[in-house]
């Protein structure tokens, strides 16, 4: 793998040095804090510290940028509690050309540690190691990517869509990413009666099976013995559509549906059956979300949101975790690539899940002219509140799996961020969770933890 990566980093020499030759270059490094409580039955501590350093190489229509750090991490709540994460967060070689045939306005290449995303950002919104083709047009673009998921650090990056990716988070003998391939293909209509069309269709798929070392725990299809801790294969393709503008003045609006197929495998048994047997089986599954966002600059540079998410999923009848143990034929529960946290404190990703939340922010001390940093502090406070789509597993632990009660909990967060100079920041950030603990809720168990508090206090610093 090592060998890999130094072919890699040669064979873009050539192409680097030609950038630099008339390239502005500018290159420095940052420090970074960040410290953390979280209050529940017990005092949990966690720490981060990260050096980092950059280049950037600007030419006229090309350049190169490359970015590497190394992390230690201490989490009181995870196993292992310390991780040490060096790793190469950017590493992009990319052209930006004017063009005038075909239609074409520009034309754009990124090759190399890329930020993947979809223009919902729910499905995937991280690194990988790929390629993008950018054309774009007076009024229309389209983009395609494709890349891999295996190089970057696990732990700095996670993918994990099955529980073999699960595995490997705790695996120390596995240092790099879950083995897939990720590709999407993105057009985007800027002015369809005022508005913004975009469709999108993409894909992942598995590839553990073309490694022995990290293929050995599959699971065989049509094996009748069941396994708790072992799975097969998970692909998925995707599907989507969002839809965005302006409704007046400062109000805007933004929606968004992707429909998710797949195959994963589960374990079917016939009725009245005592056993069954391992089979995959075709996901349908779907996401969708919209979202109303008002500003106002005059207001100390005021800006509102009300959103509302929601993501199929499987009941606890035809699902007994939120990775694979499906029980049915026709499994719903909707996996994006990413699994991006939706809060603070209870961080859930989407997959059964439904969430509705408000957040306002804005510039408290922008008022005072003659105060040189008045611009420099925002505040911002959110609440969201979650619900099961179905009677199934999510994305987090969940005391009372018998519950049918769908309502989760609510939470609330408020944020501080100084930045008085480009190169120096601080922030401070505290969530509340206030759980379900109803008779018969999520949270009604012995032993159940009742409201959650976190705060975490950030700093970095560039040079």
């Amino acid at each position: 793998m090592k060998r890999y990566i130094l072919l890699c980093l040669i064979a873009l020499l050539p192409a680097v040095t030609g950038v630099f030759a008339d390239a502005a270059i500018d290159y420095g490094g940052a420090l970074s804090n960040r410290t953390g409580i979280t209050l529940t039955d017990e005092t949990t501590l966690s720490q981060g510290n990260g050096l980092s350093f950059w280049f950037t190489a600007q030419g006229v229509s090309t350049g190169f940028t490359f970015r590497a750090g190394y992390t230690f991490v201490y989490d009181g709540e995870a196993d292992p509690q310390v991780t040490h994460l060096p790793d190469i967060q950017t590493l992009n070689l990319y052209g930006n050309y004017p063009v005038s045939t075909l239609g074409l306005s520009r034309f754009r290449f990124d090759l190399g540690r890329l930020r993947f995303y979809d223009h919902s950002r729910y499905v995937i919104d991280q690194n990988l190691d790929g390629i993008r083709f950018g054309f774009f047009y007076p009024k229309a673009s389209v983009q395609a990517s494709v890349g891999t998921s295996m190089l970057p650090n696990k732990s700095s990056n996670p993918l994990v869509l099955s529980k073999a990716d699960v595995t490997d988070l705790t695996e120390e003998s596995v240092f790099m990413g879950s083995p897939r391939v990720v590709g999407f293909l993105e057009a985007v209509f800027t002015d369809i009666f005022k508005q913004e069309l975009t469709l999108s269709a993409g894909f992942q798929e598995d590839l553990r099976y073309l490694f022995a070392p990290r293929s050995q725990s599959l699971v065989t299809e049509g094996q009748e013995v069941f396994e708790p801790e072992a799975g097969g294969l998970v692909d998925t393709q995707y599907a989507g559509v969002g839809v965005r503008g302006n409704i007046t003045g400062g109000l805007f609006y933004s929606t968004f549906f992707t429909l998710s197929t797949g195959r994963t495998l589960s374990y079917l048994t016939d009725t009245g059956a005592v056993s069954g047997a391992y089979a995959y089986t075709p996901i349908i599954s779907g996401a969708g979300g919209a979202s109303l966002n008002l500003y106002l600059p005059a207001v100390m540079s005021s800006a509102a949101e009300v959103k509302v998410l929601l993501s199929t999923g499987d009941g606890s009848e035809a699902r007994t975790s939120f990775y694979e143990d499906s029980r049915t034929a026709t499994p719903a529960l909707f996996i994006p690539i990413t699994a991006k946290p939706l809060s603070f404190v209870l961080a859930p990703s989407l997959g059964n899940l439904v969430t509705a939340g408000a957040s306002y922010s804005l510039k408290p001390l922008s008022w005072l002219e003659s105060f040189t940093f008045g611009d420099k502090l925002q505040a911002s406070v959110n609440f969201s509140s979650f619900w099961k789509y179905k009677n199934g597993p999510v994305s987090f632990s969940v005391p009372n799996t018998a519950s049918e009660k769908a309502y989760i909990g609510t939470e609330a967060d408020i944020a501080l961020s100084f930045r008085p100079f480009s190169d120096l920041g601080v922030s401070l950030t505290g969530g509340l969770f206030i759980p379900n603990g109803a008779s018969g809720g999520p949270y009604d168990a012995v032993g159940a933890t009742g409201t959650v508090t976190k705060l975490e206090l950030s700093a970095s610093f560039s040079f």
